[in-house]
């Protein structure tokens, strides 16, 4: 396993961990660490080989980036897809560099197999993955969670934080993201409303006494510049108790509805706000995540 990993460099500089999908030089890392570079990237074999790599597809909404070898012979060792990620409790193993660190084992377990949704420092905007109960440092983004078996189940994208500082808690994008990425090898595109979406129990007692009793939704924190969310009147008071007549609570039943549509889609949430306590429809035109 450790043979199909490489390190990812961008400009001469480490960026992060990828791993070999496939014998011809097809490489899968995280999508942050190579954003905005299509060309300039190199990546590093086990044996301390370079070879210059391109950026052949990105999937900004799984934070997952496909990289082409440039003048490969082919031959890379391979790291085989799982069917699915694992249940719960689950062990899990981690490889690649970490703070200059090379050839590293780390160990976790799948903390909730079922996809989620998290915000990324990295590009701002939200990723479909899954939690691992693990300490991961900088330096593994890209890098491939691997099951008892040795099958790729997640590939690394970022940790949870609280105030700045990891909570023992690492981010992963699904198997399923990467055989889709894999399959089609092509830019996904993704449709976005261009703001976040805070559960109303993370919110200040102070503002939560503004709303009506016993609400629930999705407080649109923060609204970006120029984005969808903003030209339909969207504020960072604005609550989202539904969208397209579905009651919504957490984060992945409003998100899991938005990647279905298309950019261009016409998405309808029913919002209120302190200001105005009665829900009332906005529609929202998705844009384009990463534009």
């Amino acid at each position: 396993m450790r043979r199909a990993t490489v390190e990812v460099l961008v400009a001469g500089h480490l960026e992060g961990t990828g791993w070999a999908a496939d014998a011809e030089g097809w490489i899968v890392t995280a999508a942050h660490a190579v954003v905005g570079w299509r060309s300039g990237i190199e990546v590093v074999s086990q044996t301390g080989e370079r070879f210059p790599a391109e950026v052949a597809a990105v999937d900004l909404g799984s934070d997952l980036a496909l990289l082409r070898v440039v003048g490969s012979e082919g031959s890379w060792p391979v790291l085989p897809l799982a069917a699915r990620v694992p249940s719960a409790g689950e062990e899990l193993s981690l490889f690649g560099t970490a703070l200059f660190r090379h050839e590293l084992r780390l160990a976790g377990r799948v903390a909730r197999s079922e996809a989620t949704f998290e915000p990324l420092a990295a590009t701002k905007e939200y990723a479909r993955v899954f939690v691992v109960d693990a300490a991961v440092p900088p330096g593994l983004s890209g890098g491939a969670w691997v099951d008892r078996f040795g099958q790729v189940v997640g590939c690394q994208s970022g940790v949870v934080t609280e105030q700045g500082r990891p909570v023992g808690l690492a981010l992963a994008a699904p198997v399923d993201a990467i055989d889709r990425l894999l399959a089609e090898r092509t830019d996904r595109i993704v449709p976005t409303m261009g703001c976040g979406l805070e559960e109303l129990p993370s919110q200040s007692s102070g503002f939560l006494a503004r709303l009506p009793t016993g609400v629930e939704g999705l407080v649109c924190v923060p609204v970006h510049p120029d984005s969808p969310a903003q030209a339909a009147g969207l504020t960072e008071e604005s609550v989202v108790v539904a969208v397209e007549g579905l009651a919504v609570r957490r984060r992945e039943d409003l998100l899991s509805v938005v990647r279905d549509h298309h950019p261009g889609d016409v998405v309808s949430l029913t919002v209120l706000s302190p200001r105005e306590p009665d829900p009332r429809r906005v529609d929202v035109r998705l844009g384009v995540l990463g534009d």
